[in-house]
C-alpha cells in the first residue's frame, strides 16, 4: 500500500510517526518503524512525501482490510491527527478498495 502526504510547515520527516492498524480498525493502530517493509521519498513537487508499507507487514491481509497512516509530533509533545486510510484486500485476485479517512 502507498499513501503521499505532506508536513506541517516547520516539520521535517523526523517528526513523522507510521501507522499500521491490520484489523482495519482505527482503535487497533500500532506504531511501527521506517524498516524495509515500511520505506518513504520525497519531497516531490509540491512537498509530496510517499510511503509504501509491503511485505511481512501485509503479508496475512489477504482478504482482509489494513489501515496505514501517518501522524506528526514534536518535543513538546503536541500530536496531530492520525490521517489514516484504510484498504481492503482481494482475497486472491481482483481489485481491493481504499478509503481516505
Amino acid at each position: 500500500m502507498t499513501i503521499s502526504w505532506t508536513l506541517p510547515a516547520g516539520y521535517t520527516t523526523s517528526d513523522i510517526v507510521y501507522l499500521l492498524a491490520s484489523s482495519g480498525q482505527a482503535s487497533g493502530v500500532q506504531t511501527v518503524p521506517l524498516s524495509s517493509s515500511v520505506a518513504t521519498t520525497g519531497p516531490a513537487t509540491g512537498g509530496v512525501y510517499t510511503t509504501t508499507f509491503q511485505g511481512a507487514l501485509l503479508s496475512n491481509l489477504l482478504g482482509g482490510q489494513v489501515m496505514v497512516g501517518v501522524r506528526t509530533l514534536d518535543a513538546s509533545s503536541w500530536v496531530s491527527a492520525d490521517r489514516l486510510a484504510r484498504a481492503t484486500l482481494p482475497a486472491l485476485v481482483g481489485t481491493g478498495t481504499c478509503t481516505i479517512l
